[in-house]
């Protein structure tokens, strides 16, 4: 009988020394997030131009939406590289967007070698809404660092035509790749992709970003079949100042009926949630 009321005594006291290590642990956790969130704060200029989330950790990225800023230029020239046209070949058309054709070219940039390089380009006659809408896709993938999404090498704006240049992905779309190459593919292959999507997805997710326009047309394929999410023309930042992260579109918003959640069309909210839809589809 002894021996057992020492033991459960024991193990009393290990159980709360383990508690007061987890609480010790917990405090300097919450401590350290506050005095990040205080530290965000005392940095920013003016509550409305301040990100409404505040870094986990030191050296974190805080994702600002470009749409906010005043002088969109100004969001261009923080996130995307300015690229010198001589650096720059356009070789041959590969597709076409909203604004304008989309080229397979080279970039050789000084101290580089060579690389394939995707450059979309906005067409003659633009006006100015339709430039900045061009480059706002530029200051969103700018802010962006993850293996399946696609990567911006950079902007070309102080010539004509202004270019997005992006990494060429040998395979371009995945449902023209899908259907050009149906039933070659292992099952592991395509889990293996639909992993990469979701993988991409979900950075996003944690960015607080809502893509708004996933789709298979949306989603690019490199020769090692790694799939990664681009066209980002219609991605917004989420909302963090309620429970509810989200983002509301405005009437003449465009909408991609077939992709987007029931939730979407009917009240034009979208989230994070509404994009996991989209994925299933």
């Amino acid at each position: 009988v002894s021996l057992i009321a020492i033991s459960i005594v024991c193990s009393r006291k290990r159980a709360y020394s383990k508690e007061a290590v987890y609480s010790d642990k917990l405090q300097h956790y919450s401590t350290g997030r506050e005095l990040s969130l205080r530290a965000d704060m005392s940095n920013c200029p003016s509550p409305l131009g301040c990100p409404t989330h505040f870094s986990g950790s030191p050296g974190m990225k805080i994702y600002i939406d470009p749409f906010t800023y005043e002088d969109p230029n100004e969001a261009v020239r923080e996130f995307a590289k300015e690229i010198d046209v001589s650096t720059v070949k356009i070789e041959e058309v590969i597709g076409a967007g909203e604004f304008g054709e989309v080229y397979k070219g080279r970039l050789k940039l000084p101290g580089k070698r060579e690389i394939y390089v995707a450059i979309k380009t906005l067409k003659a006659g633009y006006v100015e809404k339709q430039r900045r809408d061009f480059l706002s896709e530029a200051s969103i993938m700018g802010q962006f660092d993850h293996p399946n999404i696609i990567r911006l090498e950079g902007v070309v704006t102080k010539s004509r035509p202004v270019m997005i240049v992006t990494e060429f992905m040998e395979n371009g779309a995945l449902d023209s790749f899908l259907r050009k190459n149906d039933g070659q593919f292992t099952v592991i292959q395509l889990v293996g992709m639909l992993r990469g999507i979701s993988a991409g997805m979900k950075y996003l997710s944690e960015m607080n970003y809502v893509h708004r326009d996933l789709a298979a047309r949306n989603i690019l394929v490199n020769s090692n079949l790694v799939c990664k999410v681009s066209d980002f023309g219609l991605s917004r930042y989420l909302q963090e100042d309620t429970s509810d992260p989200s983002y509301t579109s405005s009437l003449g918003g465009k909408i991609p009926v077939r992709w987007t959640a029931p939730e979407a069309i009917a009240y034009r909210k979208f989230t994070s949630a509404s994009d996991v839809w989209s994925y299933g589809i």
